[in-house]
């Protein structure tokens, strides 16, 4: 038995021997320069293209495994070139390779240049020719391993890499996409690292340049960073990575740097990121990107900022300890993508003052004459300066449905104050939530000039309602200051005081005019120690007393406004018109009643007004409107009507005050029997009815 163990070792040695001195002897035999034309035929006859090996092919067997080209270039199909390469070199030791080790001792690619084009019939040059099928025998195939056990593969430690060292350089590649008009190309590019060891960290340095005509391009970027690569784990540390993008062919240019950490584990990620404050518009301005034409003008996006931890775990993505700074807005918090499948986000935010107006989108001219007379700054008479356009007619499209269709958000913010069109949210919490084509606003909590403010709102565009959404929004409004709010709303510039409100509204369309035509719902409002502004109801109700009497009025200085102490009613709407039925207020010696219309759809009102004096005077300082108290019962008739925003809206109610005034002849008539009466009977009435 010993002797043929003694034997079979004597036989594994000998072969060990023999491959030992093969490895020796063949590189000296053997000349694979002599093969070059051999290689050339297969590649031509496998792919149907042509490589030329101009310079030296160099090869080792043992005890490194060895290969060196030089001077190659190969041609497509259509015999125009594809690509060449100037050197090319790597060696790798035999032995460890039995035991899934990896030692490289050179890792050399210099002057690889690639010229990739798709023509104008869609054909890529890189593509084989396509060889002639023949018949073939059908083999029996290995079973496919099942998930599982394909997951126990990959899930086993990575190769055990050695590399003394790694260099690429002078990599050039131009890609051109004939029928999209496109050119990308990659420049200078090149990578290279320190000895690449298990355990070891080591320094990886690469860049490139980067051009693109559509859209049109020129930027440098490159990376650094140290790397530690643990194949046991199956896992790699970037430490100090330094990700930089500059652009090309301009002064002073503006960088994007980006820092980081990462630790990337199968396919788990970890680390964290920092973007440098840089000055992003002027960034995209030398990149030649589209810069969006905001409302801020030159004066937003010029310092931003970004910094953020983050983990992807499975179908998981967390961004914690998120700090944005955009210009003088500020904010913090953690953002989640829940669900990568279907982009479900969560969010939780904190922030200072936000003012959005600068960066909404420049209004196009028909918006800006629509939105003229909302703003307090401009010419008197509210027209647009400057453009001739016609306000937009309110058919446009403003319900995104494909975009909300794709939302799946649930988050809240806490800001400081929130500055939207003008108007100003101290202290806003926000949370929304937006799935399946349902998007919602569920509150909106902020103080609101003086006031407060609760309100919701949401848009449902799913199912059938994706042809005619669904619009709907609630608010309690406490205490607003209607002078503070009037300073962004001119229309609310006739009327002070404090309201409350409750507002409950529901609408159905895709535009505005739809919506409007529509919108049916509930308000229930009232407004205290107020006053009406540019309308005298003393005055016009003096001047009706004055009328009847056939006096004129001698008082000159009334004042332009009408205060009251109380006025509350309710509304309701239905298809786009608000109708109010009880609108009662207390006014400076008069109580008024109300009844009437607002068409929300063509911005139009008719309301009418009864006024009735409190007392036995219209005015202690006009005689010609004194009346007994007999006819302070009497309601004077007042009427508001025409367009939204118009002045001299309200005056005389002609058709109501004819009744009125023979409803006051007929009471004089009556007074007159009844004085007659009295001065035959010698004694009022009442005592001689109380005599009997």
């Amino acid at each position: 038995m010993k002797g043929l163990v003694k034997w079979v070792g004597g036989i594994i040695a000998a072969l060990v021997i023999l491959i030992v001195l093969a490895a020796i002897v063949l590189p000296q035999v053997i000349d694979p320069n002599d093969y070059r034309d051999d290689i050339s035929a297969l590649v031509k006859d496998e792919t149907g293209m042509t490589l030329s090996i101009n310079g030296e092919i160099g090869w080792s067997v043992f005890p490194w495994l060895g290969l060196s080209l030089n001077d190659l270039q190969i041609d497509d199909t259509h015999q125009k070139k594809l690509g060449s390469l100037q050197y090319a070199a790597v060696e790798v030791k035999l032995l460890p390779l039995l035991s899934r080790k990896v030692k490289v001792s050179k890792l050399e690619l210099k002057g690889l240049s690639l010229d990739m084009e798709v023509n104008a019939q869609g054909q890529a040059n890189w593509e084989p020719a396509k060889k002639q099928e023949t018949a073939q025998v059908p083999t029996q195939t290995s079973p496919t391993p099942s998930p599982s056990a394909q997951e126990e593969k990959s899930s086993g430690s990575l190769p055990e890499f050695d590399i003394s060292a790694i260099a690429i350089t002078d990599l050039n590649v131009t890609y051109r996409d004939i029928p999209a008009k496109r050119t990308v190309s990659i420049t200078d590019a090149r990578l290279e690292t320190g000895a690449v060891r298990p355990g070891q960290p080591f320094q990886l340095s690469s860049s490139f340049n980067l051009k693109n005509t559509n859209p049109v391009i020129a930027t440098g970027i490159s990376l650094e960073g140290m790397i530690t690569p643990d194949s046991a784990n199956a896992m790699y540390k970037a430490e100090n990575l330094k990700l930089s993008v500059t652009p090309l062919n301009v002064s002073n240019p503006e960088t994007l740097a980006l820092r980081g950490h990462a630790v990337v584990k199968g396919s788990d990620i970890s680390g964290d990121i920092k973007v440098n404050p840089l000055d992003l518009a002027l960034l995209m301005q030398q990149l030649k990107l589209p810069v969006p034409a905001l409302s801020g003008g030159d004066k937003v996006l010029r310092k931003v900022s970004l910094g953020t931890t983050f983990t992807k775990k499975g179908n998981r993505v967390d961004l914690n300890k998120v700090s944005a700074s955009f210009d003088d807005f500020s904010l913090n918090g953690t953002i989640a993508v829940t669900d990568l499948k279907k982009q479900a986000i969560a969010f939780n935010i904190t922030g200072n003052d936000l003012i959005v107006d600068p960066y909404l989108p420049i209004a196009t001219a028909d918006q800006q004459a629509a939105d003229k007379p909302a703003q307090t700054s401009g010419n008197a008479s509210g027209k647009p300066s400057g453009s001739t356009s016609p306000a937009s007619t309110g058919d446009e499209v403003i319900i995104p449905v494909d975009t909300i269709k794709s939302l799946n958000i649930k988050g809240s913010a806490q800001l400081n104050s929130l500055t939207v069109k003008g108007l100003l949210f101290e202290k806003p919490t926000l949370e929304v939530k937006a799935a399946n084509g349902n998007a919602q606003v569920t509150k909106l909590n902020a103080g609101f000039y003086k006031g407060v403010i609760d309100a919701a709102a949401g848009v449902d565009v799913s199912g059938l309602l994706a042809k005619r959404p669904r619009v709907s929004a609630r608010a309690d409004i406490k205490a607003i200051n209607l002078e503070a709010l009037s300073a962004q709303i001119v229309d609310l510039k006739k009327i002070t005081g404090k309201t409350n409100a409750d507002l409950k509204v529901v609408g159905h369309g895709l535009t505005q005019n739809q919506i409007t035509r529509s919108l049916n719902g509930e308000v229930d409002f009232s407004l205290v120690d107020g006053a009406l502004l540019g309308t005298n109801f003393n005055k016009s109700v003096c001047g009706l007393v004055a009328q009847v009497r056939k006096e004129k009025l001698t008082k000159t200085d009334w004042p332009d406004k009408t205060e009251f102490k109380a006025l509350k009613g309710s509304v309701k709407i239905i298809d786009g018109v608000a109708r109010n039925r009880d609108l009662t207020a207390a006014l400076d010696q008069l109580n008024l009643k109300g009844d009437g219309e607002v068409n929300l759809v063509n911005q139009t009102m008719d309301y009418h007004l009864g006024l009735t004096i409190t007392g036995d005077t219209a005015s202690e300082e006009e005689s010609a409107c004194r009346i007994n108290e007999k006819y302070a019962d009497i309601s004077w008739p007042l009427r508001c009507k025409g367009r939204l925003g118009e002045s001299g809206l309200c005056g005389v109610d002609e058709q109501r005050l004819g009744k009125t005034i023979g409803k006051i002849l007929e009471q004089e008539a009556k007074d007159k029997i009844r004085k007659k009466l009295e001065e035959k009977l010698g004694g009022s009435l009442k005592d001689l009815f109380k005599k009997k």
